[in-house]
């Protein structure tokens, strides 16, 4: 009887493990494709992939891995209007200092700014004239030219810039096959989570990480 309670009381550790197994998986795939993302394909048919499959999935966005701490704004020129918005960050301060630059419909949507917890503000520089600043509802095809002014002023000397998350119903920036990693997140339903690594090698997809999370929901 003992030796019949150690075994069942071994098969329900197994059919545990089994369970928290089957719950979080991980696979790399060098072959093929995933997701209809073709393994050997150029960054800008990658891109297309993903824009295809953003149509069926809710993509929280497409994160070129490494676009961030640009130090100067002629490193990333007017492409910034692809992304989602644009970050920038002060530079050799204890406390980090951050200005969020959200973008939307072709406008400047949001800007917040802050150190631990960001707010909004009107305007930024707030020290500048309207004329001059970044504000909400700014058009987006203005933005470069309204950073270059600011720049002028020395105001940005200081800070990092940075891209956000890849605008998917804008078109490609070539800049991003120049990247070695892509990342995206998508529920496949409102319980099971993918996480998504595209890796590059000499410009063609080298192969997808994959991550599979599923979340139990309680009552």
């Amino acid at each position: 009887m003992k030796r019949l309670l150690l075994i069942t009381a071994a098969a329900l550790l197994l059919a545990s493990c089994t369970k928290k197994d089957n719950d979080h998986k991980r696979e790399t795939i060098t072959k093929g494709e995933r997701w209809g993302i073709k393994i050997g394909s150029t960054g800008a048919e990658v891109y297309a992939q993903v824009q295809a499959l953003s149509q069926v999935k809710d993509l929280s966005g497409l994160e070129v891995v490494g676009q961030y701490k640009f130090s100067s704004l002629d490193e990333i020129g007017e492409r910034m209007t692809l992304y989602s918005g644009i970050s920038l960050e002060m530079n050799n301060v204890v406390y980090p200092q951050r200005i969020a630059i959200g973008f939307g419909k072709e406008k400047v949507s949001y800007i917040d700014s802050g150190s631990a917890m960001l707010e909004p503000v009107p305007q930024w520089p707030a020290a500048l004239p309207s004329a001059v600043a970044l504000h909400n509802e700014l058009p987006l095809n203005q933005l470069y030219a309204r950073l270059k002014a600011i720049k002028t002023s020395k105001i940005l000397d200081n800070y990092s810039i940075g891209l956000g998350a890849k605008d998917l119903s804008k078109g490609y920036d070539p800049k991003m096959e120049t990247y070695e990693r892509w990342y995206f997140v998508f529920f496949d339903n409102s319980r099971e989570r993918y996480s998504i690594s595209l890796y590059f090698k000499n410009g063609k997809l080298d192969k997808i990480y994959q991550e599979y999370d599923k979340f139990e929901i309680m009552d």
